[in-house]
């Protein structure tokens, strides 16, 4: 929706409520007493400090000349305990009053009155109506009803035809309202401000000011009861009878709210936790392994995605370290050209970058306009002299880190973290719990990516791509050149997803049979690039490229690639069950599951007794769609499951060496927001072939009876049966061979 500089019909009719409210805020002389008396006591207040401040004489800074302590001490007493022996006394006379006899007696006789009242009531009242509701419900579901789905009764009728003319256009009017007040500043400005005003938090401002100036010279203590009086006086009118529905809602909406940062407040720290588990545990490759269903690929999604953060936060803090180190060096200019030089792919990965600016900067004086004859151009940390050239180089290498998509992957995962470049020094743009991905793509602010397609001769050092990368230039084709440019410049920094790598990589028996041209599992060399991947990931000291890939069972692998993995995370058959990150959630999930299941079970038996659309139906629908998405988008948004993990790593001798246990936090918000990835990782690949089919399911022959058949068995093509149906056959053939023989033998005779 979109806010015009016209003035509409909303608008105009906020300007007559408007001159409404001004009118009626003239006649409330009870609001204009209390900020004539607030604004004397503010001016007699800022005359006291100011004499104070400048160390006027005695005689002319005496607090009676302060109207603030203008008030009548009966009513401090009266509301407040002043004396705290008068309040000890009547505390402990009411503890005392509670086990008196006198006092329990009556009251339990007034309680045991007040609840037969109520029993009455409910006897004559509510058990005909709880009847009625019974017996409705059993005639409701009595018979199946049978009608046509088009044919609404006349309440339901009636009813959509109230909301539709009426409901729906009062909803709209207001909400056009709201919408034309909250973002049109010349009228929701004087509607704050009078509104402020007629509720004397105006008034009130100026009471706590005055008191401010007044206390910091005087430190009258007993002034403060003052304030706290003169507190409640302000919003007397908001603590009238028919405000407190308004206020129960909204100290309710409060405790919801503050429910509801703790639970974010808890992921947050779960997250955090993850990055510390991942910054002491991860090497540069790591497998994770597991049985089938306990979540082998939704765990490198979430290590996946906390790496990816993780090395945008260590590149920005780097940048940060070298920022420090030279606070007047105009780094804007620096990041502006870098950008500049990733858009027009004039650079396209972080080694063209650094070899870009050191030839840029190699004979430059004046870098930016940041003379290096007379400004700062080398720090001393205590351990090195680091020079500004060489920094600019590792900024340069660290930007475009921070900016570059990060992710490359064998199956499609969606990164809703980015950056964003719409001011100086661009700001990690992530909110993983925060976020509505709705209300992003609605503002056109989503900036999720996919990640890249990882080619596996990326890593096969001894690939035909290498050997292509050895010949003589002028002996490649067009084709091999591209090839070829496209992939030595494909990786340098990242985190790299590869799944079922022992079904990609292969044992010796496998591989025997494995056609891949003069290259092939044994021999192609990508165990020696993984040894050497982190000398190209390497910026500053600091890794920035990680390899995490997932199977089944380590002992599938070919020890040369399960000695490769740094360490190596076994996941438990069973995880944790899936927990709630908000506090005390006891009596909200109480009222929620209890609305779930009635309004479930209600619908079930609805659809499945009748096909009548009335006013019941549509109630019913409605509130177990209600209880439904509101349970479905609080456990999706607190939900997380914590995996217990066993670790181990290389030892010294080449072996696996246990690292003990560890815990991971797996957050739904995180891993299944949007649609991030697909569990059926390479259901594309059979997608292809099923797209081709002429028979499914439906079309297959069935067993015809409880046993299965020597045809029907054949038609399974397992190697078990094939042996046995090859020897059956055999014999029968031969037993048919020798009674045709005795036949022919017989009919000689």
């Amino acid at each position: 929706m979109k806010n015009s500089k016209r003035i509409n019909v909303y608008q105009i009719i906020l300007l007559a409520v408007l001159t409404g409210v001004i009118v009626a805020t003239v006649f409330n002389l009870t609001s204009h007493r209390l900020f004539l008396k607030s604004g004397k006591e503010f001016i007699d207040s800022a005359i006291y400090y100011g004499k104070n401040l400048f160390a006027v004489s005695e005689e002319t800074v005496s607090k009676d000349n302060v109207s603030y302590l203008v008030f009548d001490d009966s009513i401090i007493k009266s509301l407040l305990p002043v004396d705290i022996e008068v309040f000890g006394y009547k505390f402990l006379a009411t503890f005392e009053l509670m086990v008196n006899k006198n006092f329990i007696t009556p009251s339990w006789y007034n309680f045991g009155m007040t609840m037969s009242n109520l029993l009455s009531i409910f006897m004559l009242i509510g058990l005909p109506i709880v009847m009625f509701i019974v017996l409705y419900y059993v005639r409701l579901f009595r018979d199946v009803v049978k009608s046509e789905s088009s044919q609404q009764s006349a309440p339901l009728k009636l009813f959509l035809k109230f909301k539709l003319q009426i409901y729906d256009r009062i909803k709209f009017f207001i909400l056009e309202l709201w919408f034309n007040l909250r973002y049109t500043k010349w009228l929701f400005w004087p509607y704050l401000i009078i509104l402020l005003y007629n509720v004397n938090i105006v008034s009130l401002f100026l009471i706590v000011i005055a008191w401010y100036l007044y206390f910091v010279f005087s430190m009258d203590f007993l002034s403060i009861w003052y304030l706290i009086c003169k507190f409640f006086i302000c919003i007397s009118p908001l603590l009238r009878p028919i405000f407190w529905p308004a206020w129960i809602v909204l100290l309710f909406v409060l405790i919801i709210k503050k429910k509801i940062d703790k639970g974010y407040s808890k992921l947050e720290d779960m997250f955090y936790r993850n990055e510390t588990f991942i910054q002491d545990n991860f090497g540069v490759v790591t497998g994770i392994y597991g049985p089938p269903g306990t979540g082998k690929t939704t765990s490198a999604v979430a290590f996946a995605t906390q790496i990816e953060v993780m090395l945008r936060e260590k590149a920005r803090s780097q940048m940060l370290e070298i920022r420090a180190e030279f606070p007047e060096f105009p780094f804007r200019y620096l990041e502006e050209e870098i950008e500049s030089l990733k858009e027009e792919s004039k650079c396209v990965n972080k080694i063209q970058i650094e070899f870009y600016f050191k030839d840029k900067f190699k004979k430059s004086e004046i870098i930016y306009g940041y003379d290096l004859r007379y400004n700062k151009n080398c720090h001393y940390d205590g351990l090195s002299v680091a020079y500004i050239k060489d920094e600019l180089n590792d900024y340069a290498q660290l930007y475009f880190i921070y900016i570059s998509i990060l992710a490359y992957s064998t199956y499609s995962i969606r990164y809703d973290e980015g950056v964003e470049l719409t001011h100086a020094f661009p700001g990690l743009k992530y909110n993983f719990f925060h976020r509505d991905i709705k209300m992003d793509e609605y503002k056109q602010t989503n900036q999720s990516y996919h990640a890249n397609i990882f080619d596996y001769n990326l890593l096969r050092l001894n690939s035909q791509v290498e050997k292509m990368y050895n010949k003589d230039p002028k002996d490649l084709t067009d084709a091999e050149k591209k090839e070829l440019d496209r992939l030595i410049t494909l990786f340098d920094f990242g985190v790299i997803t590869i799944s079922e790598i022992a079904k990609e990589r292969g044992n010796r028996d496998t591989n025997k049979n494995r056609d891949f041209g003069e290259t092939n599992p044994s021999n192609d060399g990508l165990a020696n690039c993984l040894g050497l991947i982190r000398h190209l990931t390497t910026v500053r000291h600091q890794q920035y490229g990680f390899i995490i890939w997932d199977d089944q069972k380590i002992s599938a692998l070919r020890q040369v690639e399960a000695a490769m993995a740094e360490v190596n995370i076994f996941l438990p058959k069973q995880t944790r069950n899936r927990k709630n990150a908000l506090p005390l959630w006891f009596f909200e999930g109480i009222v929620l599951e209890w609305g779930l299941s009635h309004y479930s079970n209600l619908y079930n038996k609805y659809i499945a007794h009748r096909n009548d659309q009335t006013l019941f139906s549509y109630y019913v629908f409605h509130m177990y769609s209600f209880f439904y998405n509101l349970n479905r988008k609080i456990a999706n948004t607190f939900g997380y499951k914590r995996y217990d993990l066993n670790l181990s790593g290389v030892g010294i001798n080449g072996g696996q060496e246990q690292r003990g246990e560890s815990t991971f936090y797996v957050m739904d918000k995180i891993v299944y927001s949007g649609k991030k990835f697909d569990t059926a990782v390479y259901s594309g690949y059979f997608d292809k072939l099923k797209l081709q089919a002429e028979e499914g399911n439906n079309q297959v022959d069935s067993f015809e009876g409880s046993t299965a058949s020597f045809k029907e068995l054949e038609r399974t093509h397992g190697y078990m049966f094939g042996e046995l149906g090859t020897t059956i056959k055999q014999y029968i053939k031969r037993n048919s061979d020798i009674k045709s023989r005795r036949k022919k033998e017989n009919s000689r005779f």
